[in-house]
């Protein structure tokens, strides 16, 4: 072949309009997580303050299963936690297989595995976007923390896309008698 310069991946997609928190989307009265210490509830992660904190119970994993109130389109998490030692490292991604407990990690392929860069953690974490394009719910799987300890601690987890129900309502049309 020529000499040409290598190719170098295409960057990530660029977050559009469209494409919102979807927190809002989030059916709080059926999604839960596993392994969860008893004083920190799951919707701490959905406060819009730093200040609110989830904690693992008895080891470092938490198994969120999270329902949409329609089917979405994800684009990018915002993760965040109090400090860099406590914060999640290994996170496998599921979709549309909700509920599911930790003896489902082994037998369920993820749609994504991530290994969560400390800059991340300050950042987004973009997601594969054409592997989440019809997910009704999502299952989010931390196996470790960064400093392997038995505690795992999430102050912030945000979930951007857009919803498909307001898609869809677009392309409908007016039916019925004039």
């Amino acid at each position: 072949m020529g000499g040409g310069m290598p190719q170098m991946p295409a960057p990530p997609a660029e977050e559009s309009k469209d494409i919102v928190n979807i927190n809002d989307l989030i059916d709080t009265s059926k999604s839960e997580c596993q392994n969860l210490d008893s004083g920190t509830p799951l919707v701490n992660v959905f406060m819009d303050s730093d200040s609110f904190v989830l904690k693992s119970d008895c080891d470092e994993q938490l198994l969120f299963n999270l329902y949409f109130q329609s089917t979405v389109k994800i684009h990018h998490l915002v993760l965040r936690a109090p400090d860099l030692e406590t914060a999640p490292l290994n996170i496998k991604i599921f979709i549309n297989k909700c509920p599911m407990s930790f003896d489902d990690m082994d037998a369920v392929d993820p749609v994504e595995e991530l290994e969560i860069q400390e800059g991340e953690l300050e950042g987004d974490i973009i997601l594969n976007f054409v592997k989440y394009q019809s997910v009704s719910n999502l299952t989010l799987f931390i196996e470790n923390n960064r400093d392997g300890g038995d505690v795992t601690q999430v102050s912030k987890l945000e979930i951007h896309g857009a919803s498909l129900l307001e898609s869809d309502m677009k392309n409908l049309k007016k039916v019925g008698c004039s």
